[in-house]
């Protein structure tokens, strides 16, 4: 009968480990053991995504996102301490997507007009693609509801969110400082993280048509936000 009981303490204190593992050593580039341990590392990435989304962050199971990767549990633990390690790990390989295409929106945009174009444009595939935002809301709350994670954890994020760089000119050169770049980032994400909920929450209302023609309003007037 105590069984449960004792299986649910057990999992909150997992949740106590270490959040991040050590730095473990690397196999040396190219070798056959650097392969392996890639091609693994993605595929329980790839799983985590999609069990994550399927089932909730908190709901997820290890056990769930090993099998469909068709690796064992132990080797979910080898690369990633908890299932927070890994959604950290999935968000910089999400972010490090979302920039690529980013990027070549970006190319040859050579005005200031063009750019801030590409981001209107990007900003509304991003919220429109709502599965990925409100997982990394569904997070955010995890985290808050867990103090003991929610300052590394807020911490990490903020380091995730690296500047891209081509963005720089769209803003005044006063405006650079690392605090500020932050802050805009994290703007644009709250803003984001808004309208994802609420496509969610009512799409006959919030309609893509609404989004093309409100979200490129709220952009600009985050590019154009002046900081003293």
């Amino acid at each position: 009968m105590g069984q449960p009981g004792r299986k649910a303490a057990s999992s909150r204190a997992n949740e106590r480990t270490r959040f991040l593992k050590p730095k473990k050593r690397v196999p040396p580039l190219g070798s056959r053991q650097y392969l392996r341990t890639t091609a693994t590392r993605k595929a329980l990435l790839d799983s985590a995504l999609n069990v994550f989304v399927r089932d909730g962050f908190e709901a997820s199971r290890i056990e769930d996102i090993a099998a469909e990767a068709g690796r064992s549990r132990g080797s979910f633990y080898v690369n990633f301490a908890n299932k927070a390690d890994a959604f950290l790990a999935l968000r910089d390989q999400q972010f490090l997507i979302y920039e690529e295409r980013f990027q070549k929106q970006l190319q040859g945009q050579t005005t200031r007009a063009q750019q801030q174009r590409s981001v209107e444009e990007h900003m509304i595939e991003l919220a429109m693609d709502k599965c990925y935002i409100l997982l990394e809301l569904e997070f955010k709350l995890f985290a808050i509801r867990h103090p003991h994670l929610l300052k590394r954890v807020a911490k990490k994020h903020v380091e995730g969110k690296r500047e891209i760089k081509e963005l720089r000119d769209l803003f005044p050169r006063r405006d650079h400082g690392t605090l500020i770049m932050q802050q805009r980032l994290l703007t644009f994400e709250a803003v984001l993280e808004g309208f994802a909920l609420n496509i969610a929450f009512n799409s006959e209302v919030m309609t893509r048509d609404y989004i093309e023609s409100c979200l490129p309003q709220l952009t600009r007037c985050i590019i154009d936000l002046k900081f003293t």
